[in-house]
């Protein structure tokens, strides 16, 4: 009996050394790092895990948001901005931690040309028509002169609210 828990506890240290190694190797291009779940978030997990200059290390372009739900990051060649829930756009400081975040190393596979796109819906057309299968993950850069609105929750103190409840509390984000 001691063998096997013993056994079983050797197994869960080499599968934990396992995965630190693996997470410390540098992130292939576009193999993504993901900073939580959007299943926690959506509960209210908004406590920061690492800090935007760790996340910085895994990859130069992604989504994610900061600590307390302040806002909503953007991660563009490297440099992480912070879209306000007042609109404005701040370059980003990298001690400020996020609990949850998507990125990876871009590097584009196919490109394309989107011209005269109107609306988002033409722009979603114009996508469904490159994207050959809908069942992954896909990191889509457009570069371009747009008219955004920008939308993003203030930030949130303890007890959080789920996510559903904080965007009720800012109804110009639903």
């Amino acid at each position: 009996m001691k063998r096997i828990n013993l056994l079983g506890r050797m197994l869960i240290l080499f599968f934990c050394m396992s995965f630190f190694v693996s997470v410390a190797k540098a992130q292939e291009p576009n193999a993504m790092y993901q900073v939580s779940t959007i299943n926690a978030l959506i509960q209210g997990v908004y406590e920061g895990e690492i800090s935007v200059g760790e996340l910085k290390k895994y990859g130069n372009f992604g989504i994610g948001t900061y600590d307390g739900l302040d806002g909503e990051m953007v991660m563009l060649d490297g440099k992480a901005y912070h879209v306000k829930s007042t609109g404005a756009v701040i370059t980003s400081d990298d001690k400020v931690k996020t609990p949850f975040a998507n990125v990876l190393n871009f590097k584009p596979e196919i490109f394309g040309e989107i011209n005269d796109a109107k609306s988002f819906a033409e722009i979603e057309n114009a996508l469904d028509s490159i994207i050959k299968d809908r069942n992954y993950v896909y990191a889509i850069r457009i570069d371009g002169v747009m008219n955004l609105k920008t939308r993003a929750i203030p930030q949130k103190s303890k007890p959080y609210p789920t996510l559903a409840e904080a965007a009720k509390l800012n109804r110009n984000l639903i």
